[in-house]
């Protein structure tokens, strides 16, 4: 084959025209292709996620309830001394009642 065959049949190649539905389907095959990997990297990557945070998720369910037993035991506390203070609030009233009567038997013995 010639040199100018040669170029004669490169043109020729070159100048044949694509059909356009062939260009639509490629295009559409090639979009289809980057969903579908995408799709599966989302969900491989949320498995992965899922499987390094189950066990961080368990350990803070614990946590939570050990937390909420010891509130609830201070709580519980609490509402214990609130009753004791009352009761001696009520025992420092009458002693302070008392005061105030012998300060006035005092002062009606001294005549003030």
């Amino acid at each position: 084959m010639s040199r100018e065959d040669l170029v004669h049949l490169v043109r020729k190649q070159a100048a044949a025209t694509v059909a356009p539905w062939g260009v639509f389907a490629a295009v559409g095959t090639g979009i289809g292709l980057i969903l579908s990997v995408m799709g599966y990297m989302n969900s491989t990557t949320q498995d992965k996620v899922d499987k390094g945070t189950g066990p961080l998720s368990v350990q803070i369910v614990e946590l939570d309830k050990r937390l909420s037993g010891r509130l609830d035991a201070l709580e519980g506390r609490l509402g214990a001394l609130e009753g004791r203070l009352g009761a001696l609030e009520v025992r420092v009233g009458a002693v302070e009642t008392r005061l105030e009567r012998m300060d006035a038997k005092l002062d009606r013995l001294l005549g003030k």
